[in-house]
């Protein structure tokens, strides 16, 4: 397991954020794992990318505020849902 955490630690993804077409929600945490900058960069560099932090919670958040990240998670999805239906009604 860590040596596939160095060799994920060590890859640059970053070139293929801006290929990510479908919309993206980012839940992220103020950890050291994955730096508030790297959550940033990627809400920057998605297309269609939302960014919610979350403070005073770790990397395994979903253990944490399960209930907070179910809401949020059908939120976007309600939202995408809405854009999808409005989209079709203009056709």
């Amino acid at each position: 397991m860590l040596a596939s955490q160095d060799c994920l630690l060590r890859e640059d993804l970053t070139p293929l954020l801006p290929r990510i077409s479908a919309p993206t929600l980012i839940l992220a945490a103020a950890d050291e794992i994955t730096p508030p900058e790297v959550q940033y960069l990627m809400a920057q560099q998605i297309p269609n990318a939302s960014l919610q932090t979350f403070e005073c919670v770790g990397h395994n958040m979903k253990v944490e505020i399960p209930d907070l990240l179910a809401g949020e998670v059908t939120d976007f999805i309600g939202k995408i849902d809405s854009v999808q239906q409005r989209n079709a009604g203009q056709m």
